[in-house]
């Protein structure tokens, strides 16, 4: 089954809610404030890393105009920039293979200037496993391996069956657990039958510091598995 259906589930609601939490304006002095959204996405299977940042400038988020730079570096890595136009802007991206870190930098700035900095973190997810059957009617109960969810962190469980039809689930209230019961309403969605299934974590915060107006969001997608999803 193909994977394009998992990222349809976070980006649009999730560039929304950047949009909603950053109007504000710069107090420190009349200079415009630089916004910023980072996005890192990482995929365990293919150990692929992607990551994407656009910048804007301008007394408030509402005002503010695409903002481009000589250099824009991930993990060292020189970013591809592409004009979007007026409207969108200029994206930054850039994608990778590597075994994931745990931590990212970004780097960008002018070339006569001093590059500014800015970083990602997240613990990964290890592995994680189905107590017992996965039902629409009884629900289903999850345990986590390694280390435990942090504050401002998220589960999402991602199902799609053989015909690729999708479903998912958000488990709330994480935090220093590693165990939860899944209600059957929470998966009233699903399709019966065999399902492709990823656990994602995630993590959106938003930052004013060293001059930056910033959303960041971190996904980590886990190993996939194979799970019956009973009526």
């Amino acid at each position: 089954m193909k994977k394009k259906f998992l990222w349809g589930f976070l980006l649009p609601s999730l560039i929304s809610l950047c949009v909603c939490c950053k109007n504000q304006t710069h107090e420190a002095d009349n200079s415009p404030t630089l916004f910023a959204d980072f996005y890192v996405r990482y995929l365990h299977d293919e150990k692929l890393t992607k990551a994407e940042v656009s910048f804007r400038e301008g007394e408030s988020d509402s005002t503010a105009v695409s903002k481009d730079f000589d250099e824009v570096l991930f993990f060292g890595r020189q970013m591809e920039a592409r004009d979007w136009g007026p409207e969108k802007g200029i994206l930054f991206s850039t994608e990778f293979t590597e075994n994931y870190p745990g931590e990212y930098f970004f780097q960008f700035g002018d070339d006569n200037a001093e590059k500014r900095k800015f970083s990602l973190k997240m613990a990964p997810l290890t592995g994680y496993a189905f107590q017992g059957p996965v039902s629409k009617s009884s629900g289903a109960n999850l345990t986590l391996e390694g280390e435990l969810p942090g504050e401002g962190e998220k589960l999402i469980l991602l199902f799609s069956n053989e015909e690729n039809k999708t479903g998912a689930v958000e488990i709330p209230d994480i935090a220093g657990k590693k165990s939860f019961n899944i209600k059957p309403q929470a998966l009233i969605s699903l399709s019966p039958g065999k399902n492709l299934v990823y656990l994602v974590k995630k993590k959106l915060e938003f930052s004013t510091e060293n001059g930056i107006n910033a959303s960041a969001l971190i996904e980590y997608y886990s190993t996939s598995q194979t799970v019956e999803v009973l009526e």
